[in-house]
């Protein structure tokens, strides 16, 4: 069994944001390709809306475990 140092607060909580602004990005890639391309298919279309569904449930994630990072210090 392998154990790893745990990182300091603000390290996680800078890891945390990264992860949260690709998300972001990625969201708003999603959007461009629902709002502008017209050569996928519905069900493709479908996919990608719930993809983009739970990249929002996982950015809703992030903020708070970084809320509670910070009260929590």
């Amino acid at each position: 069994m392998k154990f790893y140092q745990a990182k300091p607060k603000d390290q996680v909580i800078k890891n945390l944001k990264k992860e949260g602004n690709e998300l972001f990005q990625e969201r708003i890639n999603i959007d461009t390709i629902l709002l502008n391309d017209t050569n996928i298919s519905q069900r493709q279309l479908d996919y990608m809306r719930i993809q983009k569904s739970i990249m929002e449930s996982l950015a809703t994630i992030i903020d708070i475990q970084i809320k509670d990072l910070k009260e929590n210090k």
